[in-house]
């Protein structure tokens, strides 16, 4: 120590600690600045998305309520003419109205998917066998049309169960449509519902095409319809909506399908109220 003065091991040791523990104190304030500029960009992404995908919603229902408004006059103008035709004009009218009829089916499908989140549901009791009738009752003239026949296969006494009205409205109407669209001329689809242990099963049974199990894999995404290499006529929207309606209301949508066997859809409902 005659040059430099001698520290004692105690004194050399703290001034370390005390280094290293500055040391930390700047590198976690520059990792906290950081963090803190990668949440500023990312919730100014995620701003800038959010309004695209409003302005994408907005012009989206704009240009949906253009095409429903004309295209609900297209279906009811068809409906006069054809009843005033000749009988070598109905054919071609009535292609005209399906026509119109399957696109305003896939817009009003869109316009629900995409208002889907925004939307309230109330399950409530619903008589379903009334609601079946309902539903084969409105869609005996399309299925008419396409030599098809509805048959209902329902218990005695009216079946209740929980359900939001419109949403099981929506979804039978759907699966009707569908089982009516995949099926042969000359067959039947059927309207089924049974009583279970705590629930109440919504059948929708077909002789159709049949699928295979990929395809029931991904049966239900948005816009997927490749039902084994047939001309799809539709976007798989309303299958889409349905599934998303049923978890919506608290029900359960499952398909049995095998290749040339035709379709049976199942909808499970709740029997009572959950408390």
């Amino acid at each position: 120590g005659f040059f430099l003065p001698r520290i004692a091991p105690h004194v050399t040791h703290a001034v370390t600690i005390r280094f290293i523990s500055i040391a930390a104190i700047i590198v976690t304030a520059a990792l906290v600045r950081y963090a803190r500029g990668i949440q500023e960009r990312l919730a100014e992404q995620t701003a800038r998305a959010e309004a695209a995908e409003r302005v994408k919603t907005e012009v989206f229902t704009a240009l949906s309520e253009e095409m429903r408004n004309p295209l609900q006059a297209m279906v009811g103008l068809s409906e006069v003419m054809i009843a005033g035709c000749r009988p070598d004009q109905r054919e071609p009218l009535k292609q005209v109205q399906g026509g119109s009829k399957r696109l305003l089916a896939t817009i009003e499908n869109l316009i629900d998917l995409t208002y889907l989140n925004e939307r309230a549901f109330a399950t409530e009791t619903v008589d379903v066998t009334h609601m079946i009738r309902e539903v084969a009752d409105a869609n005996r003239q399309m299925a008419s049309d396409r030599q098809i026949s509805v048959e209902l296969e329902l218990p005695g006494p009216a079946l209740t169960a929980q359900a939001d009205p419109w949403a099981l409205r929506r979804i039978l109407d759907n699966l009707l449509a569908n089982a009516v669209k995949f099926s042969p001329a000359g067959s039947t689809v059927e309207l089924v519902a049974e009583r279970r242990t705590a629930s109440v099963a919504l059948l929708v049974r077909d002789a159709g095409i049949g699928m295979s199990a990929d395809i029931l894999r991904r049966l239900g995404e948005p816009f997927f319809q490749d039902l084994n290499g047939l001309p799809a006529a539709g976007t798989g929207t309303g299958l889409a909506l349905s599934r998303r309606l049923a978890r919506a209301m608290g029900a359960n949508l499952a398909f049995d399908s095998e290749l040339g066997c035709g379709t049976t859809a199942i909808l499970q409902l709740p029997a009572y109220a959950s408390r």
